[in-house]
């Protein structure tokens, strides 16, 4: 036969193993051991962005991806199918079939049946995650009832109740099961393999606890190995209608996991002293398959291999888990198989059928050495600005193994651009935790102090997980990746940008102020920038001090008083500071040079009064005159000096004595006066020039 995933080969194997789950007693055994309740602690943590080396951790693939169907409404519901007669009876109950989905291998087992007691059971227990739910335990047994709608599928005891995706050959099909162990399901033998259209192996399956309406509070697992009873496989007998599916992520940590059982007493599944919960996820007309129901009730008719009540079940219930409650304890005794219009029939774990789940399907994958799997990384908020912290972090850490283990585990966190967390990944944190493991048990680690995300972080889409750090059965487990990472999504911190880098002014001793200039400051990352702005100098002036952006330009005036400085270069800082940014804080420098004062000093001149001509030179020598003769006035004028605009440099005047009148020009040269003429004095007088004031 030739499977999607390749071509398998048919071996037969005589297996040595013996049922082993008869003790001595004729009423009943529980089988010990996978009880546990979930425990929690308080991780510790050591040390902040610290890298490990020498991990015993190996990332490995990336594991445990969501394979949930792209087109899910394209799934039809698995009929129940109408029992006909089998296509021959040739196998023993002993005989036992597993499929390998990813190497494609059949293989046959032959395990000998051994008689026991007359019932016999292992217990289950509840998931790190699942809420408890109001118990579907009902005061009266009847009849089986009708389905009624379940309105929390998510809550304990409901979401061990699976919705599965099957593919094979004839199509694509929805159907029900029940998890009884974190690793395994239980279902009817049709939805594992379809002996009656080709009798092809399903090639794909995916399992979603507690499923509605698209909604997937735990995720998924998918198929990795199938196994039924060749009396099913080979010969289509409704008897042995009954398959188990191998998960490749424990879910049922998670969830949790109902017990299984048997009981040969044909009376416990008749009596109505005995009530049998059955939900499942009808999908045939007046039902979509997208909510689960339930019935209960006790069974109308018993047979060796097959337990009957007096109801029509619809499409998409095949597999469905039947579970009676004893002592608060919940065993599924029975798998929803075949009907008609107006009965079902639900197939028994027999005592046979019993030891090969027990000491077979599920024992075969169960280390006897402790193996600790990290699973479900949750951390809020679900988006975070780069350098501050997770306000909340948390994990559960299963076992799953059949040992019992004590001791402290070292945790470290990754900050991932992907979901298949490994130590090449960013570190965040390490924090250790210790606990007393039972086999199959789980605990939730609270990390009380979260870790921090680098401020350097760049915006985008992230996935926090842990790796333990602990040589245990298998390492390649020991990170959390796919599903169990929690994916975030980061935003830049804010950034300080700003313009100019640097400032210069320049002044005269005794002068005035120079011109104010502006800095800008802006955020050229995200979040906002919250600035403040300081200097370390008196002279210098900053106005707004603080402001906030989250990407315009905020413009700081600059400002400097020259007031009591010396002539000299004067420096001073502007600091740029803002909580929370990545470059905080930034440094302007300022410089103010002063200069002196400009020194005039007066040279010698001569005016000729007869010729009414002023003779200047611009040293106080000898010699000829620098600047070339001119006439201003008229002859018998007094001749003045100064500065009468101001501009540094001296320039020639008249006083005429006769009307006490002054003539004042502004360039050393010969014209009309530039100042109006103006009478000072009486006539007579002696004219004088001078800075006054």
């Amino acid at each position: 036969m030739t499977g999607k995933l390749g071509v398998f080969k048919r071996v037969t194997v005589a297996s040595v193993i013996f049922l082993s789950i008869f003790a001595v007693g004729i009423i009943g055994n529980a089988v010990p051991g996978e009880t546990a309740e979930v425990g929690s602690v308080t991780a510790v943590v050591t040390e902040e962005v610290v890298a490990i080396e020498g991990l015993p951790a190996d990332e490995g693939p990336a594991r445990w991806h969501s394979h949930f169907p792209e087109h899910p409404e394209t799934y039809v519901p698995m009929p129940i199918p109408e029992p006909t007669e089998p296509v021959m009876v040739t196998q023993p109950e002993s005989r036992l079939v597993s499929f390998n989905m990813v190497t494609g291998e059949e293989v046959i087992s032959e395990i000998p049946e051994k008689a026991g007691p007359l019932t016999a059971w292992v217990k289950g227990s509840r998931g790190g995650r699942a809420k408890s739910g109001v118990s579907e335990e009902q005061p009266s047994p009847l009849n089986f009832s009708d389905l009624s709608l379940i309105s929390n599928p998510e809550d304990y005891p409901w979401c061990v109740n699976v919705k599965l995706y099957m593919s094979f050959a004839s199509g694509n099909y929805v159907g029900s099961g029940v998890l009884i162990d974190p690793l395994h399901v239980l279902t009817a033998g049709h939805c594992v393999h379809d002996v009656l259209n080709g009798g092809t192996w399903a090639s794909s399956i995916v399992v979603v606890p507690g499923y509605e309406n698209g909604v997937r509070p735990y995720g998924d697992a998918s198929a990795v190995q199938l196994h039924s009873w060749t009396g099913w496989t080979n010969d289509a007998n409704w008897d042995h209608d009954m398959g188990m599916i191998d998960l490749d992520r424990p879910v049922g940590a998670l969830t949790g996991w109902h017990g299984y059982g048997y009981n040969n007493d044909d009376s416990f599944f008749t009596s109505t002293a005995n009530t049998f919960y059955n939900p499942g996820y009808p999908a045939e007309s007046p039902y979509n398959g997208q909510y689960m129901y339930w019935w209960y009730g006790y069974f109308d008719d018993a047979y060796t291999y097959q337990v009957k009540f007096n109801k029509r079940s619809y499409g998409g219930q095949s597999g469905s888990g039947a579970h009676h409650i004893d002592s608060g304890n919940r065993y599924v005794y029975a798998e929803l198989s075949n009907g008609t219009s107006t009965w079902t029939r639900d197939v028994r774990i027999t005592s046979t059928k019993f030891g090969h789940i027990r000491d077979s399907f599920i024992a075969d994958d169960t280390p006897s050495t402790f193996d600790l799997i990290p699973l479900d990384v949750n951390a809020s908020p679900g988006t975070v600005t780069a350098g501050n912290q997770l306000s909340s972090m948390d994990y559960i850490v299963h076992n799953y193994s059949s040992a019992s283990w004590s001791d402290t585990v070292s945790v470290t966190v990754y900050l991932s651009t992907n979901d298949n967390i490994s130590t090449s990944d960013t570190p965040l944190q390490t924090h250790y935790f210790t606990y007393s493991f039972g086999p199959k048990s789980s605990v939730l680690v609270n990390v009380s102090s979260p870790p921090t995300i680098p401020a350097d972080t760049s915006g985008g889409n992230y996935w926090i997980g842990v790796i333990l750090n602990v040589s245990d059965f298998n390492t390649v487990n020991n990170d959390s990746d796919g599903q169990d990472a929690t994916p975030i999504t980061v935003t830049p911190t804010s950034t300080i940008a700003y313009s100019p880098t640097s400032f210069s002014f320049t002044a005269v001793e005794g002068g005035s102020n120079p011109a104010n200039q502006t800095l800008g400051i802006w955020n050229s990352g995200g979040d906002t920038l919250n600035w403040s702005v300081s200097d370390n100098a008196t002279w210098l002036s900053l106005s707004p001090t603080s402001g906030s952006s989250t990407g315009e330009t905020d413009n700081v005036t600059v400002s400097v008083n020259i007031s009591g400085l010396s002539a000299a270069p004067h420096n001073a800082t502007i600091t740029i500071s803002a909580s929370g940014a990545s470059n905080t804080p930034q440094t302007v420098p300022v410089t103010l040079t002063i200069s002196a004062a400009q020194a005039f000093g007066d040279t010698i001149g001569v005016f000729r009064p007869s010729q009414a001509k002023f003779y200047l030179r611009n040293s106080n020598t000898s010699g000829y005159q620098d600047i070339a003769p001119f006439c201003y006035g008229i002859p018998g004028d007094t001749p003045i000096a100064g500065d009468w605009d101001g501009d540094g440099i001296d320039t020639i005047g008249i006083f005429r004595s006769s009307q006490a009148k002054f003539y004042l020009r502004n360039s050393n040269t010969s014209g009309y006066q530039d100042i109006a003429p103006f009478c000072y004095g009486i006539p007579g007088d002696t004219p004088i020039a001078g800075d006054w004031d």
